[in-house]
């Protein structure tokens, strides 16, 4: 009388093995991959807080047209195009931060850029500070 067999043979379990293995790997490369998981949720969260600075930026534009042609004179003297580099600057980051609320975060320019750095993401906007004499500033983004 033959004996009857329970249970696996090597030959299964070595190839459930291989089957997890290749699982495994696939896995892996899924979520730490170039194009993984956590690679597009690093470039999504840069996105957004470029996103949210360009927004501060046109936001920041319609405050100072208001402020120039608002009847209080501390806001409209802040909204003046001066032609003085470092008092534009100055202005325009302050309109540009008081925009930027969504991170406690503060925006500076230099080099032609706005930039600002949220949970050790650095994100930079090209922008340009520009005037007329006796008008408003404006902020202007490629």
């Amino acid at each position: 009388m033959l004996k009857e067999n329970k249970g696996i043979t090597l030959v299964a379990l070595i190839i459930t093995i291989i089957v997890m293995l290749i699982l495994a790997g696939v896995s892996i490369s899924l979520v730490l991959g170039q194009n993984g998981v956590l690679t597009q949720a690093k470039n999504a969260n840069k996105s957004q807080i470029e996103a949210a600075l360009r927004d501060a930026i046109s936001m920041a534009n319609a405050d100072i047209i208001a402020d120039f042609y608002g009847s209080d004179t501390a806001k409209k003297t802040a909204a003046t195009y001066t032609g003085t580099e470092a008092t534009d600057i100055a202005n325009a980051t302050s309109h540009v931060n008081a925009c930027f609320d969504s991170y406690s975060e503060n925006a500076s320019y230099s080099s032609g850029a706005f930039t600002v750095t949220v949970s050790g993401e650095t994100v930079s906007v090209p922008a340009t500070i520009s005037g007329t004499a006796n008008s408003y500033l404006t902020i202007t983004t490629p």
